[in-house]
């Protein structure tokens, strides 16, 4: 139709992209999904340390899991306190962690207690996280850890001041 309301005569043309557009936004599209997907992969669960954890923590170790029931493990490092290499700890609360006989984990520790918070001798447990459900955390040890674990060292070792309280509600340092 004319701007006067009569027939032309003239049907309307259609307008259609070419195929190569199509294919050009079709890979555009694709390329677009790839690059969000290795984003997600690449990004996906990074590695965090509880740094109250390891802030309130008397000793961190890394050690070898040896048994579970009783919680049994054997220091490989000791970056925070005075274990030596080789001996074995008694870990209280060993059995409340995902971790398995003969690998190695990070493991910020506090000195363990009985029922009446009485220190109990040559026992630890793994130091409460703060977090809502109080899941004590323990640390797969791999390259990764160990530098954010060392970072975290320093950063506290410029910050003075008290570590917090333990597992005990006490503040001191209990280095045996």
């Amino acid at each position: 139709m004319g701007t006067d309301g009569k027939s032309t005569g003239a049907a309307p043309v259609a307008v259609q992209p070419s195929r190569t557009l199509w294919r050009m936004a079709g890979l555009l599209c694709a390329a677009w999904v790839l690059s969000l997907a290795l984003l997600v992969f690449r990004t996906a669960n990074p590695l965090t340390l509880n740094t109250a954890q390891v802030k309130f923590s008397s000793w961190i170790v890394e050690a070898g899991v040896r048994q579970l029931h009783p919680g049994k493990v054997e220091v490989v490092t000791s970056f925070r306190g005075s274990f030596e290499a080789g001996a074995e700890l008694t870990i209280l609360n060993l059995d409340r962690v995902p971790v398995e006989v003969g690998k190695h984990y990070l493991l910020p520790l506090v000195p363990g207690v009985d029922a009446n918070n009485r220190i109990i001798e040559n026992a630890y447990l793994i130091t409460p996280t703060g977090l809502p459900e109080q899941q004590p955390l323990v640390y797969p040890m791999t390259e990764e850890v160990r530098a954010k674990l060392q970072d975290l060292l320093r950063e506290s070792a410029g910050s003075k001041g008290d570590r917090g309280p333990t597992a005990t509600g006490r503040s001191d340092d209990h280095s045996r």
